[in-house]
């Protein structure tokens, strides 16, 4: 994630994962190749039919996460002029935009996470005065905990100029 612009009227953010996407579609294109094959070289054999079927499942799941789940682009928009924070994330197939006003944020947070092998990551949070939390966060896992307090810090100083 790096800042993309940066006026007192305007901060954005932007974070770019194409090569999540690819290693998705390509290792469920492979899998569904090799389910395909089984099927057309093993007959009707039971064994045969049940590596073909989980190799045709593993392959569509693979593939679906890529083109619905995995963003490519994510772009945070701070814009003082109209007095909102937009999260816009760009899928493969469809795309998510989510709004705040920046009046509602409460706090801008650099959150430690741990992810299933127990690797240490950062990301930026922006909590709103309801309760509700707004993560800035790459694609991939940054362990740089320096690079998202500059990050934290550019949007405290944007907000607070907006005050």
């Amino acid at each position: 994630m790096k800042i993309v612009k940066h006026t007192p009227n305007y901060l954005q953010l932007k974070s770019i994962g194409t090569g999540w996407i690819w290693l998705f579609l390509l290792v469920g294109m492979l899998c569904l190749l090799i389910g395909l094959s089984w099927l057309r070289s093993g007959g009707l054999q039971p064994i045969n039919l049940v590596y073909a079927a989980a190799m045709l499942v593993t392959g569509s799941v693979t593939t679906l996460v890529a083109l619905f789940s995995v963003a490519w682009l994510t772009v945070y928009t701070f814009d003082q002029r109209r007095g909102v924070v937009v999260l816009q994330q760009q899928y493969v197939l469809r795309s998510q935009t989510i709004e705040r006003r920046l009046q509602d944020i409460a706090a801008v947070q650099v959150d430690e996470q741990e992810d299933s092998d127990r690797s240490r990551f950062y990301v930026v949070n922006l909590v709103l005065h309801s309760g509700e939390t707004l993560c800035l966060r790459e694609t991939v896992d940054n362990p740089d905990r320096q690079k998202y307090e500059q990050i934290a810090d550019s949007i405290r100083q944007f907000l607070e100029s907006t005050e």
